[in-house]
């Protein structure tokens, strides 16, 4: 018996090993690295019904989410902000929310995002994620703009995560975090209230035209 007992503990050991190196049935699925998998419920038709209004009013495809994060009551009807030929965006106001995102914008522009060089603090004045502020006595515009905390890939893509100002400050996205991407060559925004990068890597991957 002595002699087995450091046999069976080799034995064990190997298992243990085995067992980290081997990734678990379905890792594959669960999103970029170092980004879980969120809780999602299929969108509503009321957003779909939207997504359709604002495609007859812009000149490149509307990408409009599947899912939308499962904040334990939903969202209102959809509100459009900013739509032309060449930009929209989608504002969905929390119903009865009892845990995770409270307030949700999605939308996109005809161009796509200069990903690769955006600096810690981009000055992007479409789709309101900078805020301008004229004060008495100076004659220029002070602006406020989200900073960069992260960058992953989506859909198989680059992908930037901002950090809003609080509101005032950071208008519309006011104390969000904002998902850009670019997808069929245009570019692609989520943006959330108490909002994780799992639920926006959700909402983006979700989305088609």
């Amino acid at each position: 018996m002595g002699r087995q007992a450091p046999l069976a503990l080799v034995a064990v050991a190997v298992a243990v090993a085995v067992a980290v190196a081997v990734p678990a049935c379905g890792d594959g699925d669960a999103g970029p690295p170092g980004v879980p998998r969120a809780a999602v419920v299929p969108a509503p038709a009321g957003l779909v019904r939207a997504c359709a209004r604002v495609q007859r009013r812009v000149g490149f495809p509307v990408r409009c989410p599947r899912v939308l994060p499962d904040n334990g009551g939903g969202f209102e009807r959809p509100r459009a902000y900013q739509v032309s030929r060449c930009s929209w965006m989608l504002n969905l106001e929390p119903r009865g929310a009892r845990r995770g995102v409270f307030h949700l914008l999605v939308g996109g522009r005809c161009r796509p995002w200069d990903l690769a060089r955006l600096p810690g603090s981009p000055r992007i004045r479409d789709l309101g994620l900078v805020v301008g502020e004229l004060r008495p006595g100076r004659p220029d515009e002070i602006q406020y703009a989200p900073r960069v905390v992260r960058r992953l890939r989506v859909a198989g893509g680059p992908g930037v995560v901002l950090r809003a100002r609080p509101y005032p400050q950071g208008g519309i996205h006011g104390d969000h975090l904002v998902l850009l991407h670019n997808a069929g060559g245009h570019g692609q925004l989520v943006s959330g209230h108490r909002a994780d990068v799992a639920a926006l890597v959700a909402i983006a991957e979700g989305s088609d035209p």
